[in-house]
């Protein structure tokens, strides 16, 4: 698959094991991240108006607040290059929202782990389960949500090539 298509997520804190083929069990090196298809339509969308919400509206922003991650993101334009989001900006984004966070994780939560269309593979080869998901820490989990959403879905707020955002390393 493209590289616009894909990406790696590494956990930073959880050790997942499942088993293989064979009755052995591995460790998770990566998750790979494919881009959604129109199957995960509905999440997508809503996913979409969450941050749409968040940019739109958000509860409880004092001006300084705004002024100094306008100033993080100029400085992050000129150093990079680039004019996406990153994954840590959407969650920041998202959890300022009045619309539920909860809701958010379980959308991505749904779309990850969906039998049918789901995009999220364990070492590129095995379906992202809900057992995989329910043994990640929150971190990993806050993580690869707005990783995924600032990759795939926010990306076309700013009009950018989904290859340009990268991956927060925190």
């Amino acid at each position: 698959m493209a590289d616009d298509q894909e990406f790696q997520f590494t956990l930073l804190d959880a050790t997942i094991e499942y088993g293989t083929g064979g009755g052995d069990l591995a460790t998770v090196a990566f998750i790979t991240l494919r881009a959604p298809s129109s199957q995960n339509s509905d999440e997508c969308a809503e996913l979409k108006q969450a941050v749409m919400a968040g940019i739109a509206m958000p509860k409880d922003v004092d001006a300084e607040q705004v002024e100094k991650a306008r100033e993080m993101r100029e400085e992050r334009r000129a150093e990079k290059g680039d004019e996406g989001f990153t994954g840590e900006e959407i969650m920041l984004v998202l959890s300022r929202s009045s619309y539920p966070l909860k809701k958010v994780i379980a959308l991505a939560r749904d779309m990850f782990i969906n039998k049918h269309a789901g995009v999220a593979w364990v070492d590129g080869e095995v379906r992202l389960t809900k057992p995989m998901w329910d043994a990640m820490t929150w971190r990993d989990v806050e993580r690869m949500t707005g990783d995924y959403i600032a990759r795939f879905i926010a990306a076309s707020l700013t009009q950018q090539n989904p290859t340009s955002t990268t991956r927060s390393e925190t």
